[in-house]
């Protein structure tokens, strides 16, 4: 019997089916096993970690990983439909008060902020996108940064991209201000002095010339204050600002560039994070191409590193728990798995019924996870990653604030989130 298979006979077993869900639906999550899909075989997890000054036969420590059971546990949840925001949108951002929703279509696009009971507190338009997502949105000093492009027409065309920015408190209708470059804007980063736009040019690299570049703009008025685009033709694959400078991770390595000049200041990883998850905090860096590490963003040293999971296997941005010491992120093999933050050791490892494009998100104590199949579980951070399954399916992607939830795409929901 298939993963998929036994997942899918786990879930009817469960008897948490839903047809419909009213106004004032519940939607139950109800865990069966923990250990419903388990590899072959036990992985072995190769960790290296900065204990001081160890020498250097101290540098590698190899540790055994298992997966035994936990203890079956039942845990119920609940997703009480409340409200639809008027405008509609894919939930792109949320602060510790509101939502940030996008859509975007032929005649351009729309950032609408909501709070937590639906309420549309400020719209803001612009006519010159017609392709937005949540990567190409981010929120800094009080202001709103969104980007994207307008796709190319014919075959030798190069789009074009655009970012807006506009204030978070009073915005207006119209942005604060626009810069056009070559290019899709595909990832933006905020910070008080700087805002970083990484953009990609595909029809270009086609060609076999460069075509990733990294712009450093000014928040105040949007001025080009400097761009790099020495990437040998590399993706751009993220952008982040941090305290010791701009992370960039191309299809080919991660560098650091200087926040003021965008010179190359060091070289994180000789390898790239293409079909791979970038995800900074607390001044580590955790990626992955063809294996998982963990990087000091300040010395560039590798804290650990892993080959847990298959080379081949594409996954998200992480989830970073730290108050659990856990690293989890969902794969397109349909694996949510949790690393030890500290050693990279496997935590644990589930199996969600179809491909994980979206990053797992936080609520209490638990990892949600929603795949490609709509299907939604929790998994529980205090019990190894006992499962909370669910047969019924709401669309992707989603946040929290608080004890609401906003799924997005078709759903356009937002549900107070409560435990049973």
């Amino acid at each position: 019997m298939s993963d998929t298979d036994l997942t899918r006979r786990r879930l009817l077993c469960a008897g948490a089916s839903l047809g419909g869900l009213g106004t004032a639906g519940c939607l139950r999550l109800t865990s069966d096993s923990t250990d419903a899909t388990r590899d072959e075989e036990e992985p072995t997890t190769n960790s290296t970690r900065d204990e001081g000054a160890p020498s250097a036969s101290d540098d590698t420590q190899t540790v055994e990983t298992t997966e035994e059971s936990t203890q079956q546990q039942v845990v119920e949840l609940s997703l009480s439909q409340q409200w639809k925001p008027a405008l509609g949108g894919d939930v792109a951002k949320s602060t510790a008060e509101s939502f940030f929703l996008i859509e975007s279509d032929e005649d351009g696009c729309r950032v609408d902020r909501v709070d937590t009971n639906g309420k549309s507190l400020f719209t803001v338009t612009a006519g010159g996108l017609n392709y937005m997502e949540q990567e190409q949105l981010a929120i800094g000093d009080s202001q709103l940064y969104f980007g994207g492009y307008d796709e190319a027409e014919g075959e030798s065309s190069v789009s074009t991209g655009r970012l807006y920015c506009c204030s978070t408190t009073d915005p207006g209708e119209t942005p604060k201000w626009e810069m056009t470059v070559d290019g899709e804007v595909i990832f933006v980063d905020a910070a008080p002095n700087l805002c970083v736009v990484g953009t990609n040019s595909y029809d270009v690299h086609y060609e076999g010339e460069n075509q990733g570049r990294v712009y450093g703009v000014d928040p105040t008025d949007g001025t080009v204050m400097w761009q790099n685009e020495t990437f040998d033709a590399a993706f751009i694959e993220g952008v982040e600002r941090v305290d010791e400078g701009v992370v960039v991770g191309t299809s080919n390595r991660v560098i650091l560039l200087d926040p003021d000049t965008g010179d190359e200041m060091a070289e994180l990883s000789e390898s790239g994070v293409f079909g791979g998850g970038m995800t900074l905090s607390d001044g580590v860096l955790y990626t992955s191409d063809r294996s998982d590490r963990a990087i000091s963003v300040e010395s560039g040293e590798t804290l650990w590193e892993t080959t847990e999971l298959p080379e081949t296997v594409d996954r998200t941005d992480c989830l970073v728990a730290r108050d659990h010491d856990q690293v989890v992120f969902g794969t397109r093999t349909g694996r949510v798995v949790s690393l030890d933050s500290e050693t990279g050791a496997l935590r644990w490892k589930q199996t969600m019924p179809a491909k994980v494009t979206t990053p797992p998100k936080r609520w209490r104590g638990f990892a949600v996870v929603v795949d490609d199949s709509k299907a939604v579980r929790a998994f529980d951070l205090n019990n190894e990653g006992a499962a909370v399954e669910s047969a019924s399916t709401k669309p992707t992607p989603f946040c929290f604030v608080g004890d609401t939830a906003f799924f997005g795409g078709l759903d356009n929901t937002g549900y107070t989130v409560g435990v049973e």
